[in-house]
């Protein structure tokens, strides 16, 4: 009985010292940036600002 005690009581303090990173809540947007081999475009959800560049999958 004392084993599933033990067992019992660090079952649940174990997840008070879990720590978790939180998202960055930093945006980055650049309405005036030069694109190179890509275009701007706007049809995801999640962007802000005028659009997002879609850039071509290009080897090297």
């Amino acid at each position: 009985m004392k084993r599933i005690s033990v067992f019992l009581v660090i079952a649940l303090i174990a997840p008070v010292f879990v720590q978790t990173d939180a998202a960055a809540a930093v945006g980055y947007e650049a309405e005036n940036a030069t694109i190179s081999q890509g275009v701007v475009e706007s049809n995801h959800a999640g962007f802000t600002g005028t659009g997002f560049v879609n850039y071509d999958n290009v080897v090297g």
